[in-house]
């Protein structure tokens, strides 16, 4: 049976045994809920269902995010009295597990789910029945949901997804959806502005510390929906445009509040120049999205800047792989990094150098923007959309 099978795959879940660890609690979903939302996520249609708390757990998926946006494709979970002849995939016993790890176990015709993840498979499977096994399977949830350097960068890697990791544990329980923590850093990002502009020494450490705090929560919004399967084409658009915007935005306030500070005036035509630059990028990039990235498509995966290709219909080659850990040119311009900086120098009251290298990304993204936009014109680079976690 191959991966493309799944959507024809009979997958069966047996409640009859462990009824009450089906429905404890993993990282804020019951485990039974989660297994569903992971069958749904690796492309199951459906799925059958024995026990008499069936129908308990067929309504709980159904009132889950993912369910209710799938519409007519999501996952149809069928209440029986006793399994069919023949499953391909068997649930007996709670578990918890990753979707890469569900498709796996069907492209190796693996039948029987069992309790630890056999040799060679992606992803994590874990058993859930006992409360010491739960807390190990959130601590495999919880590890799953980083993203690899190639997709981040160093100062996420490093600092900023472990920390989102250790407030995610509790966040996880609580209502909070992840476009509430990226309306909540959009803000804190829009608080440090004209503190920045005034730049004063208080202030100033105040607006980096804003900025500091907003890069976790742009950490913890991306790991919650992943934990908690509340990912979504929309709140992926809102997460990385909040976040342009905000780029936008930084470079001036920060050039007028060194006008402010030092007294050279120079400081206030670098910020406005950074600023102009980086909004003209922005711009072509969201025209670029718009034109030709598709529906689906977001600032994650556009690359014009090093990788342009004619527009056409034919699929594109695939690319050559990249090692995760390879050194990247790109990742002191990146905003996490950037960002740190702004802390780590802003505390030491010697802002200018971090400014200087996020002008720097500013001034050579929106030069490659202009040289694309006439010389390029209708070629654009669209990278497929990155999926990680669970």
């Amino acid at each position: 049976m191959t991966m493309s099978g799944l959507a024809t795959t009979t997958v069966g879940i047996d409640l009859r045994s462990e009824a009450d660890s089906w429905f404890a609690d993993v990282c804020g979903l019951s485990t039974i809920v989660r297994l569903l939302c992971a069958l749904q996520h690796a492309g199951a249609s459906s799925v059958v269902i024995v026990g008499e708390q069936a129908s308990k757990a067929a309504d709980a998926f159904k009132k889950h995010p993912l369910a209710r946006r799938a519409g007519d494709r999501a996952l149809v979970p069928q209440c029986v009295s006793e399994f069919p002849e023949e499953s391909d995939l068997l649930f007996r016993n709670p578990v918890v597990l990753s979707s890469a790890t569900i498709k796996a176990l069907v492209a190796a015709n693996i039948t029987e789910v069992p309790d630890a993840l056999p040799d060679g498979l992606p992803g994590f499977l874990v058993p859930a029945k006992s409360a010491d096994e739960r807390r190990v399977a959130t601590n495999a949830v919880l590890g799953s949901v980083g993203k690899p350097m190639l997709n981040s960068g160093i100062a996420s890697v490093y600092l900023l997804q472990p920390i989102a990791k250790i407030l995610n544990r509790p966040l996880s329980h609580t209502p909070i959806t992840p476009n509430q923590v990226t309306i909540l850093g959009f803000l804190l990002g829009l608080a440090s502005l004209p503190l920045l502009w005034n730049g004063g020494r208080s202030e100033v450490l105040l607006a980096v510390s804003l900025l500091l705090v907003a890069n976790v929560l742009d950490q913890i919004d991306g790991q919650l929906a992943r934990i908690k399967f509340l990912f979504s084409s929309y709140g992926e658009k809102l997460d990385h445009y909040l976040d342009e915007i905000i780029k936008v935005l930084l470079l001036a306030p920060i050039g007028v509040g060194l006008a402010h500070s030092t007294g050279h005036e120079a400081w206030i035509y670098i910020g406005w120049v950074a600023s102009s630059a980086q909004l003209f990028y922005t711009v072509a990039m969201f025209y670029y999205l718009w034109r030709f990235g598709g529906k689906d498509a977001s600032s994650t995966n556009f690359k014009f800047w090093y990788s342009l290709k004619p527009r056409s219909s034919e699929p594109a080659p695939a690319p050559a792989p990249e090692n995760p850990n390879a050194f990247k040119r790109r990742f002191l311009l990146r905003k996490d990094f950037a960002h740190t900086m702004l802390f780590a120098f802003g505390a030491a009251n010697f802002i200018e150098a971090p400014f200087m290298l996020i002008v720097s990304g500013a001034v050579l993204y929106g030069s490659i923007s202009l040289v694309q936009l006439v010389f390029f014109h209708r070629k654009v680079g669209i990278a497929g959309d990155y999926y990680g976690g669970v």
